[in-house]
């Protein structure tokens, strides 16, 4: 969807170059600003954060540095996630087929994740071999 409209609104554009209907609108430097360079402690989470902006971190976070939250002293990183409907204390497992985690605001789905040293699997994998059961804290 986002392909085709932005084809569409590319075409647009340069059919409006070629009649001098645009405008060109230089960028004011002084308003200019850099954004920091990510560091691994930026892609830490806990989920008393609301799920969107975890999930959005998840996001951001990938490939580098991945973002990531503590469970027994060790890493989990989060690949992949979705935003999922539920509620229960932050860092409550909701369910386990997908693994769902309530948060501030919402739940997460954590649909691929990486246990600190194993390889990438799913988060349902992850909960099985936990022997995670509705209603467990991370």
């Amino acid at each position: 969807r986002i392909t085709d409209q932005g084809a569409k609104t590319l075409v647009e554009t340069i059919a409006a170059i070629g009649r001098g209907e645009v405008t060109r609108t230089p960028q004011d430097h002084t308003k200019a600003t850099l954004a920091p360079p990510l560091t691994k402690e930026m892609a830490r989470f806990d989920f008393t954060r609301p799920a969107k902006e975890l999930h959005d971190l998840v996001r951001g976070m990938n490939p580098w540095p991945v973002a990531y939250f503590e469970e027994d002293g060790k890493k989990m990183k989060v690949l992949k996630s979705r935003v999922a409907a539920g509620s229960g204390a932050p860092g409550q497992v909701l369910a386990l087929s997908p693994l769902t985690i309530a948060c501030g605001e919402g739940a997460l789905e954590l649909t691929e994740v990486v246990p600190e040293g194993k390889k990438p699997m799913a988060g349902t994998a992850w909960a099985a071999g936990r022997r995670l059961k509705p209603g467990d804290t991370l």
